[in-house]
């Protein structure tokens, strides 16, 4: 489960939809929906595998997926074909979850939806697994505009779905401005992410050398 999801079926329409939610891993967000009052179960053998940047790592990666945890998932799989008997959806909630939607959708009659929340690496592995969520999926959701052009770029054609936004919770207090940095008219801009150089986030660094060069005094990192 995403932050977004449990934010989401949080304040979902109760009298008219009952949701509950499969984790492959324990964490404190099976606290947070036992406090919604939302049914919550951990089940560690759910399959997932989602497309590398690398041919080698694809390779290795699906390999073990096909010799080890797809075998591993037969029970999960098998209470899942039987769970779905009992909803009117399905949701993955992830795109990594695709091979589990292909070996499921023949096998039920629930329609199983999908959540695009990441950009693909553009490889036959990649395209492999867009085209199976659309050819699988009901409806699809993404993130943000970027998530669904890069889908459409992946499977060569308009995907079916809709962007909608991630929600997220307000602050019940608002943080206290951080005394190092000075209150004065200039913009202030922070970049709070993990570091990671396919992200470009070490790009900052050249453009605050940039406007530094060009004597610009009226923006503060």
């Amino acid at each position: 489960s995403s932050r977004s999801l449990h934010e989401m079926l949080r304040h979902i329409d109760r009298s008219r939809i009952e949701p509950v939610v499969w984790c492959r891993k324990e964490g404190p967000v099976q606290e947070r929906y036992r406090a919604a009052g939302i049914e919550t179960r951990v089940v560690p053998d759910m399959p997932s595998i989602t497309s590398l940047p690398r041919l080698s790592r694809n390779l290795y990666t699906f390999g073990r997926f096909l010799l080890a945890d797809w075998p591993r998932s037969a029970k999960f799989r098998r209470t899942l074909a039987h769970a779905a008997a009992q909803f009117d959806l399905i949701h993955c909630n992830h795109e990594s979850l695709f091979l589990v939607s292909r070996w499921l959708a023949p096998r039920i009659t629930t329609p199983v939806t999908f959540h695009i929340r990441t950009n693909l690496w553009d490889s036959a592995f990649a395209r492999f697994q867009v085209q199976t969520i659309a050819k699988t999926a009901a409806g699809i959701v993404f993130i943000t505009e970027n998530e669904r052009d890069t889908f459409k770029r992946h499977l060569g054609a308009k995907p079916k779905g809709r962007v909608i936004y991630n929600p997220a919770a307000l602050p019940v207090t608002l943080p206290a401005p951080f005394p190092g940095i000075a209150r004065d008219s200039r913009l202030r801009l922070a970049c709070l992410s993990n570091f990671s150089w396919g992200r470009g986030v070490d790009r900052l660094v050249d453009l605050a050398e940039a406007l530094a060069a060009a004597e610009r005094r009226d923006i503060h990192f």
